[in-house]
């Protein structure tokens, strides 16, 4: 089970319905919090995984359009040196660096999308986890209070990434090699973008 998955099973029953249904309401609440502490663990670094993977695919990405452009010039001055063939290659090159740059984009995306609903399920763990200790706060004397707590975070810092699952929520999102992802142009396309550059060039040309 993925970690957004688990804290949205545990925040799915209310608080009040949980201490309802508890033999000890003590005991429920020392093990409600440490479950919600270890998911709150693992969530701020996977957090933190998905903020610095979303910045590593950005600066890819910026790299990825710095080499459309320089394939565009390079078609450019293909063509000024009436060398078809070259300005057919370069274009081509763009058009393939352009897939590439899609697909990031898509994944770029897909970890935002991760990053919200992180951000969202750890607001939410916190509230639930303030209130829990309020409520085991009124249960509880200082000293008991203090001494569980103690246990609870040494406990939580211990065991908290042997109990999780591996996370389900962005497994398929790891980024793939796509230098080796080649986009078969069709014919007419190239042919297309080249006669459009050429028309182009051939303004530049006429207004100077």
């Amino acid at each position: 089970m993925g970690l957004l998955e688990r804290a949205r099973n545990i925040l799915t029953t209310s608080l009040s319905d949980l201490l309802a249904k508890a033999e000890s309401p003590q005991r429920m609440l020392a093990a409600h919090i440490l479950e919600l502490t270890r998911i709150e663990h693992q969530g701020r670094r996977s957090l933190l995984d998905v903020i610095k993977e979303e910045k590593r695919l950005q600066q890819k990405l910026a790299e990825i359009a710095e080499a459309e452009a320089l394939w565009q010039d390079r078609a450019e001055m293909a063509l000024e040196k009436e060398r078809d063939d070259l300005a057919k290659g370069a274009l081509l090159r763009k058009r393939e660096l352009a897939r590439q740059a899609a697909e990031l984009s898509r994944e770029i995306d897909n970890l935002r999308q991760v990053k919200d609903d992180l951000k969202n399920t750890l607001r939410s763990i916190t509230e639930r986890m303030e209130a829990a200790r309020r409520e085991r706060a009124r249960l509880l004397g200082d000293e008991t209070r203090e001494r569980l707590r103690r246990l609870e975070e040494a406990a939580a810092e211990k065991t908290g990434e042997a109990v999780l699952d591996e996370l389900e929520a962005w497994a398929t999102l790891e980024a793939e090699d796509t230098t080796e992802r080649i986009l078969e142009l069709e014919k007419d396309e190239i042919e297309a973008e080249l006669k459009n550059l050429k028309k182009r060039l051939l303004s530049k040309k006429e207004t100077k």
